[in-house]
């Protein structure tokens, strides 16, 4: 601090102080914050005396190109020297001193504009944040501006530098780990999910809830048959890629379907719909993808054979019911799957259509709520293991209006058939069956009942024989 004129002086390093100018630089026809007199009405006398009475008079030159200097108000003109010295003199008559924010004061504002950035940055919406640095950035200027008229300086550098940086740091730091994330929760999902629902699931990973929930699903069991006889039989690198030829195309049916993949057992695998995303014909979608798994299995039996993989069939059952699905497992590994009653009689169904020499085997449940989208035939009334309550169980033929018309006519007789065997007449049961079975000698379920007919006549059952079929295996 300097003493002159009684007045203090606030000066910076080297004991300079900051002007505080006026304005732009002034004209010599007039404009601007100070009188310029040309030295030639000095001379002649061609100015008002009242203009430099009582008043302190500069002399300087005002020639182009001498002694003009750049100011912060002076924009794409240079202020005079002598101009300058007399914004210097109104700055200390008038004590309209600038002073610079204190160093701490700095600190803590480029700290504080760090922060706000650091915690915007954080924001779930990007563009609205970004709009909110720029407000208060704009809030900072503003203020920057009041203060300067009271005389204090804020740093227009480093605390505006600190949001901006910190914020763009920020910014860059979340997008790259985010994507990492991303990227990360799109190979995982991957193994199970669909693209179109792993899409929806992106949009919002909360919707793949941690744990589990309680819904209705649809559940599919498939499997390959006759699989184990062959495997012995075939080098191991030749069993491997025709295994991943045949789950490759099964699993593209799945997700065309836009089912979940829950695992792969060996040579067969499991699949969902109705979570994590509702399909309210969830029961569809899956008698779709069994029926597609059938088809596409025809195609590559040609590819199996050629390398000695012949006599291959599939075996599909699906259940509809209310299970737990969710992620479960360990801590450390986590499986987004469905558990419950249900997916143990969907894998049970699946086990039975061997038993019954058919492709497809459905629960009730997935019968009703599939609908008349598909043709069905009524195979048994079941005590599937594990389970006391039988359930009745249908095979899938195909969809509505695919049976042919002769086929419609053995189907007919197969449901009297069918009727005769529950009403204890199995005489009558088993000489239907005989021509059904003349007819269709490849129908698993006609030779199944003209089997158990044949067997009920040898040794009928006691009087409270039901009809229900007890299966014995898994």
């Amino acid at each position: 601090m300097l003493y002159a004129a009684g007045r203090a002086i606030p000066v910076a390093e080297r004991d300079s102080m900051l002007i505080n100018f006026l304005g732009p630089p002034s004209a010599p026809g007039g404009g601007g914050p100070f009188r310029i007199i040309p030295l030639a009405d000095v001379l002649d006398g061609a100015f008002a005396p009242d203009w430099v009475q009582d008043k302190i008079v500069l002399v300087g030159f005002t020639m182009p190109g001498v002694d003009e200097h750049p100011t912060p108000t002076t924009g794409d003109r240079r202020m005079w020297g002598v101009e300058i010295l007399g914004n210097a003199i109104e700055t200390i008559l008038h004590q309209r001193f600038l002073v610079p924010a204190p160093r701490p004061v700095v600190v803590v504002l480029i700290v504080a504009l760090a922060l706000i950035a650091g915690l915007l940055a954080a924001g779930r919406r990007p563009l609205a944040m970004g709009l909110l640095v720029l407000v208060v950035l704009g809030v900072y200027l503003i203020a920057a501006s009041t203060l300067l008229e009271t005389g204090l300086i804020l740093d227009l550098v480093l605390p505006p530098a600190a949001l901006l940086l910190t914020f763009a740091v920020g910014l860059v730091d979340r997008v790259v780990f985010e994507q990492g994330e991303q990227r990360r929760l799109r190979e995982a999902m991957a193994r199970y999910l669909s693209p179109s629902v792993s899409r929806w699931v992106l949009a919002d990973p909360r919707r793949l809830r941690l744990g589990g929930e309680l819904r209705e699903l649809t559940v599919l069991f498939s499997d390959l048959r006759n699989f184990t006889t062959h495997a012995h039989a075939l080098p191991p690198q030749t069993l491997v890629a025709l295994l991943n030829d045949h789950m490759s195309e099964m699993t593209a049916i799945v997700f065309r379907q836009d089912g979940v993949l829950a695992h792969y057992a060996g040579d067969g695998l499991e699949a969902f719909w109705n979570a994590p995303i509702s399909q309210p014909d969830h029961a569809r979608r899956a008698c779709e993808t069994a029926l597609e798994m059938v088809a596409a299995l025809g195609a590559l039996r040609l590819e199996f054979a050629a390398h000695g993989w012949k006599g291959l069939d599939m075996g599909v059952g699906i259940n509809t019911g209310t299970m737990i699905v969710g992620n479960l497992g360990s801590r450390d590994r986590l499986a987004y799957t469905a558990v419950g009653d249900p997916v143990n009689v969907a894998s049970r169904l699946e086990g039975l259509s061997k038993e019954y020499g058919v492709h497809v085997v459905i629960g009730e449940a997935t019968r009703q709520a599939a609908g008349d989208a598909f043709e069905y035939r009524f195979l048994d009334l079941v005590a599937v293991k594990g389970r006391a309550e039988p359930v009745r169980v249908y095979e899938l033929l195909g969809r509505a209006g695919d049976t042919p018309p002769e086929r419609r006519e053995l189907l007919a007789r197969y449901d009297r058939g069918v009727a005769l065997y529950h009403a204890r007449r199995w005489e009558e049961a088993m000489a239907l069956f005989d021509e059904l079975a003349a007819a269709a000698p490849d129908d698993g379920p006609i030779g199944l009942y003209r089997r158990r007919a044949h067997e009920l006549l040898e040794e009928p059952p006691g009087s409270d024989w039901d009809g229900v079929w007890i299966a014995k295996t898994k």
